[in-house]
């Protein structure tokens, strides 16, 4: 026996997925002028201390910030040194920007017994070292504007270079 059955046969459209995001990598660190981890003594003419760094996310925005005597926070001795720099870094593969230090004397050191100078760097920008949010504030001037989606709270960015330095009183 035959049966006849009419259907219709209803076309499947493709799922669309969004691509997956791009993972956000963070900035290294690819030259330091004058080496890194070594003794710079500010005399008449102080050193420009300058940093080359790049990030694997072509055209990202990178931050630097310059801190005295840090890290940890000591109060009254640790502080920026002048402003935050910011610069894009080119849209190609493997581009690089140089950041220079502010100009340094030995006022910019006060009350510390060794004294330090750390260039910090991050490609989500900074949280203002009194932010509500920094959890840790020994390590105020580390935390970035980018949030961890597992704990909610600041990242902290661990790209840091710094010198010693000395000849000031």
């Amino acid at each position: 026996m035959f049966t006849a059955l009419s259907a219709c046969v209803l076309p499947i459209g493709p799922e669309f997925e969004d691509p997956p995001a791009v993972a956000n990598f963070q900035p290294f660190v690819v030259s330091v002028d004058p080496d890194a981890e070594t003794t710079q003594q500010i005399l008449a003419k102080p050193p420009k201390f300058k940093i080359q760094v790049s990030d694997p996310n072509p055209g990202d925005k990178l931050t630097v910030r310059w801190v005295a005597n840090y890290p940890l926070y000591v109060q009254n001795a640790t502080y920026l040194v002048g402003d935050s720099q910011e610069m894009a870094l080119p849209p190609e593969p493997e581009g690089r920007v140089t950041f220079e230090s502010p100009e340094l004397s030995c006022d910019k050191f006060p009350l510390s017994t060794e004294k330090t100078l750390v260039a910090i760097v991050s490609d989500d920008g900074f949280l203002p070292p009194d932010s509500p949010l920094i959890t840790d504030k020994s390590h105020r001037y580390n935390y970035t504007k980018a949030i961890d989606p597992k704990t909610k709270l600041p990242i902290q960015s661990l790209v840091m270079v710094g010198w010693r330095i000395t000849g000031c009183q």
